[in-house]
């Protein structure tokens, strides 16, 4: 069946050559691992038109000299793949298949596609196998992945580093990266205790203030107008643990109805991005947020821990937080 012309810009393939190290959980010898990604999809969006994954595997075994391939044997796999992707892809303009990743280890080479006819793609692979071609062992999986998940992991290599955001000083982190001096570390401490003064509701509104300043200040300097959510998970609707914490049902009666609009990949503007800053570190619900165009997350641990990926240097990342009161990677 002719697959109609797709209506979305398919970026030119570009490739980035990993070269790293496993170990084998079998025999423990640490063996060479190669990885041909193609980075052009990193921020590519339109995932759901690609929605079956297509694995092919390559058995090297028999192929390998020291963990290697050698260039005969390398040849017969390359030829291999060349052959696969013109015939999977079935177009340029309009492609069927994009190639995601490349990866050779453990005597085994993995071709990583996602495809958009899935019927179309098993019976072509189907007819090569048969075929016994190059003198090559191969099989191939298609399975339903919209979301790309078989190769998440593969994009990793190219995220930036993660930042830890805290209220706590620097000072009192030991050698151990262990925090030391006795301190608040949720809004279920107020009205506690802590080296002879009792923290108040106020101090705990002061500090919250800063972390989604910090945030929003972050956004700014981004150009972000937009989150959005990428993960979430609530232990009950927020409306209804607000209706059962009598205590702080006055500071949390504005973020009463944000469940409703709770939803992965809802976009959240920058405008609104502040109660849900509060709901998160008020425990009232576990969210994570994204901007994969700017290359932005952001993440809530325990104990009053933020965590965030920026493009923005470093240096201006710790000016920011030192701006709201808090610190970047303190320990």
């Amino acid at each position: 069946m002719k697959q109609l012309k797709l209506d979305i810009s398919i970026p030119k393939e570009r490739y980035k050559i990993i070269s790293s190290t496993v170990t084998d959980l079998g025999t423990n010898k640490v063996c060479p691992s190669v990885m041909i990604v193609n980075r052009s999809l990193l921020n590519f969006r339109q995932k759901e038109a690609f929605a079956w994954g297509c694995q092919i595997t390559i058995c090297l075994t028999e192929l390998l000299e020291n963990g290697l391939l050698t260039k005969e044997s390398e040849a017969k796999v390359n030829n291999l793949q060349c052959l696969i992707d013109g015939k999977i892809k079935e177009s340029v303009e309009s492609p069927n298949a994009l190639f995601v990743v490349k990866e050779i280890q453990n005597g085994i080479c993995k071709l990583h596609y996602q495809v958009r006819d899935a019927k179309s793609t098993k019976r072509i692979l189907k007819k090569l196998n048969n075929q016994n071609l190059f003198d090559l062992e191969w099989d191939y999986e298609i399975c339903y992945d919209e979301e790309w998940a078989d190769t998440e992991w593969v994009w990793d290599y190219f995220k930036l580093p993660w930042h830890t955001v805290v209220k706590y000083r620097p000072e009192f982190y030991n050698e151990h990266g262990h925090y030391t001096k006795d301190e608040w570390t949720s809004i279920c401490d107020v009205d506690k205790v802590y080296d002879g003064h009792k923290f108040t509701l106020k101090e705990y509104i002061e500090v919250e203030n800063n972390y989604v300043n910090f945030i929003t200040d972050i956004m700014e300097y981004s150009e972000m107008e937009f989150v959005s959510v990428r993960r979430f998970n609530l232990y009950d609707s927020i409306s209804n643990q607000i209706a059962k914490d009598k205590r702080f049902r006055e500071i949390n009666e504005p973020l009463k109805d944000m469940d409703r609009s709770l939803r992965k990949g809802a976009r959240i503007h920058r405008s609104k991005i502040g109660g849900y800053i509060r709901a998160c570190l008020r425990e009232l619900a576990e969210i994570s947020f994204e901007n994969k165009g700017k290359g932005f997350e952001l993440d809530f641990g325990y104990d009053y821990y933020m965590h965030i990926r920026s493009s923005l240097p470093v240096e201006q990342l710790s000016q920011i937080a030192r701006q709201n009161d808090l610190f970047l990677d303190p320990r």
